[in-house]
């Protein structure tokens, strides 16, 4: 990135903040043994930024299983920039879906 630029500019964009809840919290899915097929975020809802993450960062995501439903999954949490909290997910909602129909849509078929 060029010199001089507002300290803004070197953020680390809340898109992937989001991202990387979604992976922690797929992990904590996958631990209870109850995630069949792939699985997908399917909607986050009442996502807060309270704070900027800089360059170097080491974020901690506590999510927790609110409730499984069949083959979805509702989870909530927080991200944790050491001692501040950066990120409230109200909920992040996955669903589960068989192989062989997700592998049917990424080659573009239905």
């Amino acid at each position: 990135m060029a010199e001089g630029l507002p300290l803004s500019r070197y953020t680390y964009p809340r898109t992937l903040m989001l991202e990387s809840f979604g992976q922690s919290s797929v992990l904590l899915w996958l631990s209870t043994g109850t995630a069949e097929g792939v699985p997908v975020a399917a909607a986050f809802r009442d996502c807060r930024f309270t704070g900027e993450v800089r360059p170097g960062a080491v974020l901690r995501h506590v999510a927790r299983i609110d409730r499984l439903m069949a083959n979805n999954v509702f989870v909530s949490g927080q991200t944790w920039d050491g001692d501040r909290c950066v990120m409230t997910v109200g909920a992040l909602i996955g669903s589960s879906r068989p192989r062989a129909r997700v592998d049917r849509t990424m080659a573009g078929t239905s």
